[in-house]
């Protein structure tokens, strides 16, 4: 018999329109996460907005595979709001808009916070992530595994991060391996492993990385007497802008390539303001490997 065609598309179309019902029950719990929290962020609303469109859209067609579709692209544009499934101390974004707002993030515990919050969502939850697929799944086994163990270094630097500050020479070494990371992640995303979420969780993190080394840490730049006047730093700190404004829109893999790009200034910006010759431990950097 010639049923074959008619029942497998019957059956994609049931499993396309399960996803598309279990999708529309997470954007629900992530909207009541969102209202729920006293520090959740005025443009999610618009990501939330998205995703329902894209639900609509799925229920709108009659194909199994299109509703499938439909879900995955509705997920994924709730990957900046997944972080509302941690718990409060592990939210980047929301404690990086705490100290944004503090009168004195110096000085005030919400800087404290954010650098928990950085640590806790890069090593306990995204590199954990990574350990879990890397088991479970041969596609992207070598990056997987460098990434993790990229990662486990990117450790250390958040630990300095909490106990010393950050502008110092092995944290400009870890905003460059975080580079590599986003390279092993683009290397494997496909329709076996979609890195989207955990490529949205490294974005934000390193982005408040890049706020704190410029605004809020005891060292940050802005701190440093005639930055105002130094065309390097401006830059800088115009590229850190327009990163955040494209993570606010959802455009992660612009604001991970304009990161990318910059990473030559991230080096001549810590060879300019925080290189100390008479410190070992805050040697200058060669810039050729990043700036060619």
């Amino acid at each position: 018999r010639n049923d074959g065609p008619r029942v497998l598309e019957v059956f994609s179309r049931d499993i396309g329109s399960a996803m598309l019902g279990e999708m529309r029950m997470y954007i629900d719990l992530i909207e009541a996460s969102r209202a729920g929290s006293d520090l959740a962020l005025p443009w999610w609303t618009a990501n939330i907005a998205q995703a329902r469109t894209l639900i609509a859209s799925g229920y709108g067609s009659r194909h199994g595979t299109v509703q499938a579709a439909r879900s995955r692209d509705a997920y994924n544009e709730l990957s900046a709001l997944y972080e509302l499934t941690f718990d409060t101390y592990s939210r980047v974004q929301e404690n990086r808009s705490v100290t944004e707002a503090s009168d004195d993030p110096h000085e005030d515990r919400s800087l404290v916070s954010l650098t928990v919050a950085l640590q806790r969502t890069l090593h306990y939850i995204l590199r954990e992530q990574l350990i879990a697929a890397e088991a479970v799944s041969n596609v992207g086994a070598d990056q997987l595994q460098r990434s993790i163990a990229k990662l486990g270094r990117v450790n250390q630097c958040t630990n300095r991060l909490i106990l010393q500050g950050l502008n110092d020479r092995e944290f400009t070494h870890c905003y460059l391996e975080i580079v590599e990371v986003v390279h092993f992640l683009r290397q494997i995303q496909g329709a076996l492993v979609d890195t989207t979420t955990w490529r949205t969780m490294l974005a934000h993190s390193v982005y408040a990385m890049l706020d704190i080394s410029l605004h809020y840490s005891l060292n940050a730049l802005v701190t440093i007497e005639d930055y105002d006047s130094d065309p390097l730093a401006l830059r800088g700190i115009a590229e850190w802008r327009a990163g955040m404004a494209q993570l606010q829109s959802n455009q992660v893999d612009a604001a991970l390539d304009r990161y990318i790009a910059n990473r030559c200034r991230i080096v001549q910006l810590y060879n300019r303001y925080w290189y100390d010759e008479e410190d070992p431990e805050m040697g200058r950097i060669d810039p050729a490997p990043y700036c060619n």
